[in-house]
């Protein structure tokens, strides 16, 4: 018996018998396969000592100065490349990673760069300079855009709009600033009628006044408080005129607002927006780093000074790299060949925004241009021809004088800065009165009560404001921000939104600038239509030209079933272009369009256009020219119009427009026919009612009306044309020649010589 028999019948009885079966074969592997037993040495799998069970024979040492790899003896080597490597060969880029026939790495086959050049193991675009940095972002006209790798250049991304309810600032897209206003600083009193009341947040999360609370009979509201009525009043602020902020974003002026002689804070007045208080004074919140429209250099690049990130600041562009074969000299990309210029005079100074330039050789041609702004120390602000001065703000007119406290106080530089202000005033002598900023023997009316006015720092209110028993002026109450005092009230500012005079069309209709609201200020006016024959084209009305196509015949409301009889007919010169006419009809109920026909191709020899619904009758589809299902016009009061790109060239208004329905007809409307009836052209006065009568559907039945007079001449531009009568029995202009092709003017439709 063989012993691979007997070897199965102990294998079948040990299972047989429950007993554990050892691994016939410990040492089994694949008859041929082949392994490294070592570095240099190769085993090949061959049949074994055991019948059935194959074993790895002794190592084979491989030749002298080769080694095992993958069970074969190679000759030695070394990797050419690191895994993952890149590099450039042949206008290419190559990878390592390849393995070989020894087993070491190496370069692949390049991959040639179509569009460029490989620079260091990466294909780049021939002239690319990176014109951003990568992740930055910015705001640019209202929307947002960010720099983005590109074929190994960054570069900006197109501008994406930010969502309607939010604005871009500072690189991102945010939430728009609320819709209200903040009438007053939060927590801040004010007298009001017999009493007083507190400034409080709104329902709409901005501060507004709250309630007025009443004083006690024998009190009196003072600076926001009330007071014993027989108490003396004592200055709330340190004189009339002086500003102080109220937080950090409005501003408070001391004078005269209440019947007492004592001078008290006004209300709070916001600043605008993206301001603050700073010394008093509503100011940007930012502060500009350069002048409007200045250039300079930053290395070979090009960089302006405008309002790049949507503050109301000025502040530097991003880079803008010069061309290869350029450089960049005081803010201009010249060519490398190019000489420089002088941009200053040597050693002359000028004031910029960011403070004092010097002008000199600051780089490295040898022309002189303005170098980098030295800041004026803390306090000042740059002035004149480069000098640092006091920053300080004028709080009063030279020889401007005011009644203050029973004296006379006057305008001028009582302090260390170079600013005027009030000085302390010169009292009254006894028995005289201060009045209008001078000391009289009785006081006399400034004004009549309740009389407002305006002044340079807002509105002025007519009461009793000092010590005397006469009328005077307030101080200026100053106006809200976007207002000015106008007609002796504040109000918003307006600007003018055209030039007077000018014109513009919306649409088919005209608009004209001027001032029609009386606010002194120049606007749009409500569109009117064009006169009878005319449209609205390049900003002036124009007659329409009379030999285009127009409606000649229309049937819309038939017995049974509209489709099968209904039709539009135009007519026109045979041959004219079709291409860019449409056909809209506009619902009278609402003005809006609900169908709309597009035609193509040209106006048929018996001059007539027929345009029917695909599911008309066997006798309708037999003339028609155009099948469209927009063909059944809805029953009026409704319009047809007829357009020529967007120019309509015919319009056509039918049925009672009384109820205040959208008429887009000429002149009148034309009446509704009855059922079973269409409206037929019968002239052109361009008034529907008078153009357009019921009668019979009369499909391609030529019932057109004559264009021109037959045989008059006359000149379109440089053609000549002539009325002829075509083959619809009716006439219309038919071109002759076009006289400037040779070198001729048409004069009276017929061409000839310049004179």
């Amino acid at each position: 018996m063989k012993p691979l028999l007997w070897l199965l019948i102990a294998l079948l009885s040990a299972c047989a018998t429950g007993e554990q079966v050892a691994n016939p074969c410990p040492r089994s592997c694949a008859l041929g396969e082949r392994r490294c037993g070592f570095d240099t040495a190769v085993q090949i799998c061959i049949e074994g000592a055991q019948a059935g069970c194959p074993e790895w024979s002794e190592p084979f040492d491989c030749p002298p100065s080769s080694a095992c790899f993958e069970g074969t003896c190679g000759v030695g080597c070394e990797d050419a490349c690191a895994p993952g490597e890149a590099a450039c060969a042949n206008g290419g880029v190559q990878i390592c990673g390849a393995v070989d026939a020894n087993g070491c790495r190496g370069w692949s086959d390049p991959t040639i760069c179509a569009d460029g050049i490989c620079d260091e193991g990466a294909c780049v675009r021939v002239g690319c300079e990176d014109q951003c940095t990568p992740g930055d972002a910015e705001c640019v006209e209202g929307g947002l855009r960010v720099c983005e790798d590109s074929e190994s250049c960054a570069d900006w991304t197109p501008i994406a709009p930010c969502p309607p309810d939010q604005v871009c600032a500072d690189g991102a897209c945010v939430p728009d600033a609320p819709a209200c206003v903040d009438a007053c600083v939060a927590g801040a009193r004010r007298c009001a009628e017999a009493g007083f009341s507190a400034c409080v947040a709104g329902a709409d999360g901005c501060t507004e006044w709250d309630i007025i609370t009443l004083c006690q009979p024998t009190e009196r509201c003072d600076d926001g408080a009330c007071v014993p009525e027989a108490s003396e009043c004592v200055d709330a602020c340190a004189a009339d005129g002086v500003v102080e902020c109220a937080g950090d974003d409005a501003i408070r002026r001391c004078g005269q607002y209440d019947a007492d002689p004592c001078v008290e804070l006004s209300d709070p007045v916001p600043c605008g927006a993206l301001e603050i208080c700073v010394g008093g004074a509503c100011a940007p919140s930012c502060q500009d780093t350069c002048a409007a429209d200045e250039v300079r250099c930053e290395g070979n690049a090009r960089v302006t000074c405008g309002e790049f990130d949507g503050d109301p600041c000025l502040e530097w562009s991003r880079p803008d790299a010069c061309e290869i074969g350029e450089r960049c000299d005081d803010g201009r990309c010249l060519e490398e060949i190019a000489p420089c210029e002088d941009a200053c005079e040597d050693g002359t100074i000028r004031c910029v925004p960011a403070g004092v330039q010097r002008c000199g050789d600051f780089d490295a041609d040898a022309c002189l241009e303005w170098g980098e702004p030295v800041a004026c120390p803390a306090g000042e602000v740059c002035r004149g021809a480069g000098e640092c001065e006091p920053d300080c703000v004028h709080e009063c007119a030279v020889g401007e004088r005011r009644c203050v406290n029973g004296g006379v106080a006057q305008c001028g530089d009582f302090d260390a800065d170079a600013c005027r202000e009030f000085g302390a005033p010169s009292m009254c002598p006894n028995g005289q009165v201060c009045s209008d900023g001078m000391c009289t023997l009785r006081c006399v009316d400034d004004c009549a009560a309740g009389q407002t006015a305006c002044s340079p720092d807002g509105e002025r209110r007519c009461g009793d404001f000092d010590a005397d028993d006469c009328l005077d002026w307030s101080s200026p109450v100053p106006c809200g921000p976007g207002e000015g005092c106008v007609n002796a009230v504040c109000a918003p500012i307006c600007a003018d939104a055209c030039e007077v005079g000018t014109q513009r069309c919306e649409g088919e209709r005209l608009s004209t600038c001027g001032d029609g609201d009386g606010d002194g200020c120049v606007e749009w006016s409500a569109p009117v239509r064009c006169a009878q024959g005319a449209t609205c084209v390049d900003d002036v009305c124009l007659a329409l030209p009379m030999d285009d196509v127009r409606f000649n015949e229309i049937y819309y409301d038939a017995p049974g079933a509209d489709t099968v009889a209904v039709f539009i007919e135009l007519m026109g010169p045979p041959g004219l272009s079709l291409d860019g006419v449409r056909i809209i009809g506009v619902n009278g109920a609402n003005g809006e369009v609900y169908g709309e026909i597009e035609l193509m191709g040209a106006v048929p020899a018996d001059g007539l256009v027929v345009i029917a619904h695909p599911g008309a009758a066997p006798d309708l589809l037999a003339v028609a020219d155009v099948l469209d299902p927009q063909a059944d016009l809805q029953n009026g009061p409704d319009n047809v119009i007829l357009l020529r790109g967007e120019i309509s060239v015919d319009n056509l208004g039918y049925g009672d427009f009384s109820g205040g329905a959208t008429f887009e007809g000429q002149g009148e409307p034309a009446a509704e026919p009855g059922n079973a009836q269409s409206l037929q052209r019968v002239s052109q006065t361009r008034n529907n009612r008078n153009d357009y009568v019921a009668g019979a559907p009369t499909p391609d039945a030529l019932g057109c009306a004559d264009a021109c007079v037959e045989d008059t001449a006359r000149c379109l531009g440089s053609v000549a044309q002539r009325c002829v009568r075509g083959a619809n029995a009716c006439t219309h202009w038919s071109a002759l020649r076009d006289c400037a092709t040779s070198g001729e003017q048409c004069n009276q439709g017929q061409c000839g010589l310049p004179n």
